[in-house]
């Protein structure tokens, strides 16, 4: 059975996720690089998260906080790809990152 509370905190801190956001990485989640992907572990919930190669770029540049639109800005500088669709991307993937709880998304200024 879920911690009510837990689920409860990780969709709240995910309906606030949005471009002025600031997100960093939590300093629990174990990572791993294998293959050149990045395999994220939670210790304190025991479940495991697989990153393909951009999302292990996204993680690396989650060790310090950023702010959500910047980080996609550089994504857009580093990828080939159309904006609107990178920040789609970004922010649905830092939304499940948040939901499993291996991200932080600080309060809004």
């Amino acid at each position: 059975m879920k911690d009510r509370s837990t689920e409860d905190n990780a969709r709240s801190a995910a309906t606030v996720l949005s471009g002025s956001s600031i997100v960093c990485r939590r300093s629990e989640p174990l990572a791993a690089n294998v293959g050149g992907r990045t395999v994220l572990m939670s210790p304190s919930a025991g479940n495991y998260y697989d990153l393909d190669e951009i999302g292990s770029d996204i993680w690396e540049r989650l060790a310090e906080p950023v702010r959500v639109s910047d980080l996609c800005q550089a994504l857009a500088a580093a990828y080939d790809g159309e904006p609107l669709q990178i920040e789609r991307d970004v922010l649905a993937l830092l939304d499940d990152l948040a939901q499993q709880q291996l991200i932080v998304i600080q309060p809004q200024v």
